[in-house]
């Protein structure tokens, strides 16, 4: 998924191309780009086994899209900017895949400038306020997608209502890959500017809590100190902000 990215797609393309696994199918939806993104992409056509640049909803709307053209096995979402780790990823995968599981995930890399920093996937109990790893190091059932897009209602959730409802819901089975998937750039002008508060209500919906304003008064206190944290962190150079959330990450149950 991309739009006007002309600065950073290439690379991610060259990440997904450059995967010594052949059985790969490579789809890219493009939100309309009018910076020369486009024409990236032509150049990259005969690689490539399905594209289109046109207006959508958002995210997840250019995400379903891409769910409906493919016809593989699993899939992955990488954005515009983001990479895989290395060129084997895929046949790594391939090769340790369970194909009994609907969602299958491994670490990741965080890129914030040109410092980077290790990160394995939480604790399945934190599935309970939040995604345990990134959407980058993550591949879902294609068949389990296709029949549970994402639900478009959510601008900022609708992955996290996806995996949410895959283990609460549908008691599906997971599996831990331990190994680097992605490199996921969270340097600024590379991610999305999300509404914190907005994306609070989203999960009040997804957790059943709309109306429930005890519990939700809960929620925004924790969001206000959240809030609160970032826009100190926003003022800190990259490694301090790093180390930061190494320190906090350090703080927190991880997967085995």
């Amino acid at each position: 998924m991309c739009y006007n990215a002309v600065g950073i797609i290439e690379d991610t393309i060259q990440s997904v191309i450059n995967q010594t696994y052949p059985e790969l199918e490579y789809i890219i939806i493009d939100g309309g780009s009018t910076d020369g993104t486009v024409d990236i992409i032509k150049r990259y056509s005969s690689k490539l086994t399905y594209w289109v640049s046109e207006p959508d909803k958002g995210i997840y709307d250019a995400m379903n899209k891409g769910i409906k053209a493919a016809s593989g096995v699993y899939i992955n979402f990488m954005n515009a900017g983001d990479r895989f780790y290395d060129n084997e990823v895929l046949k790594k995968f391939a090769s340790q895949a369970d194909e009994n599981c609907k969602i299958i995930f491994g670490d990741w890399v965080i890129k914030l400038d040109n410092l980077f920093e290790y990160r394995k996937p939480l604790s399945i109990k934190y599935l309970d306020t939040k995604l345990m790893f990134t959407h980058q190091a993550v591949f879902v059932s294609l068949s389990y997608h296709k029949m549970n897009l994402f639900d478009t209602r959510y601008k900022l959730a609708a992955d996290y209502n996806l995996v949410y409802n895959a283990v609460k819901r549908d008691n599906a089975k997971l599996q831990y890959l331990p190994f680097p998937i992605a490199i996921y750039d969270v340097s600024p002008g590379n991610t999305t500017n999300d509404n914190g508060c907005k994306l609070l209500r989203e999960k009040f919906s997804i957790w059943g809590i709309e109306n429930n304003y005890l519990k939700k008064s809960y929620w925004y206190g924790m969001f206000f100190r959240t809030w609160l944290s970032k826009k100190i962190r926003d003022r800190l150079p990259a490694g301090m902000v790093l180390k930061i959330k190494n320190y906090l990450d350090k703080k927190r149950d991880h997967i085995s």
